[in-house]
């Protein structure tokens, strides 16, 4: 027995049982047990910045200033974007570790090689990209970006309005404007027109 033991010290006071709820995959059945792993994160701040400066110098306007307010409020208050997700499905991060030095290659095309030690030995990123993320590149990804010069988004591109629930502002289309002015230098839509409880369609 140790020092503190034999001095009559206590340490376990009680042991209770307790009903806990164990989640299991929807799929498999297997039990999920929460496990702290690395994640990957957008820095927001810039992106928040150019974003709000749209929106209070007219490069794009709700139809409402409740809606304004929820956007601003989100800007503002905005905190680095946890992206990665662990899902079956989505687009996988652009993200490839080597195998013999650890180093991270990261690239808008599949590598075929590390970028450090130049071993062919590299694994992509299992984790997905977050939903949010993937929907946010809606507006140009589909009309032929990166490939600015394609008659589908020379015409269509910036689009002429957005109809939209306001419960998503936050999630989906203050994204959606700061990916596409990231990507394209550019806003997405003028005009945001959002449903509101109580207001009709």
């Amino acid at each position: 027995a140790s020092g503190a033991e034999r001095e009559g010290h206590v340490y376990l006071v009680m042991v209770e049982e307790h009903t806990q709820k164990v989640f299991s995959c929807y799929r498999c059945g297997t039990e999920l047990v929460p496990v702290i792993s690395a994640q990957w994160f957008v820095k927001m701040e810039p992106l928040a910045r150019e974003a709000l400066r749209l929106v209070n110098y007219g490069g794009f306007v709700f139809n409402d200033t409740a809606t304004t307010e929820i956007y601003t409020n989100w800007m503002e208050n905005v905190h680095d974007w946890c992206i990665s997700r662990q899902l079956w499905w989505g687009h996988r991060i652009p993200a490839w570790t080597c195998e013999d030095c650890g180093g991270m290659t990261v690239s808008e095309t599949d590598p075929t090689e590390c970028q450090h030690c130049h071993s062919t030995h590299i694994r992509q990123e299992e984790d997905v990209l977050d939903t949010w993320f993937s929907s946010a590149l809606w507006p140009f990804s589909t009309l032929g970006w990166p490939d600015e010069s394609s008659e589908d988004f020379k015409y269509f591109y910036p689009t002429d309005v957005l109809v939209t629930g306001y419960a998503i502002i936050s999630f989906w289309v203050a994204r959606l404007i700061f990916s596409a002015c990231e990507h394209t230098g550019k806003p997405p839509l003028p005009p945001v027109f959002t449903h509101r409880p109580g207001r009709g369609a």
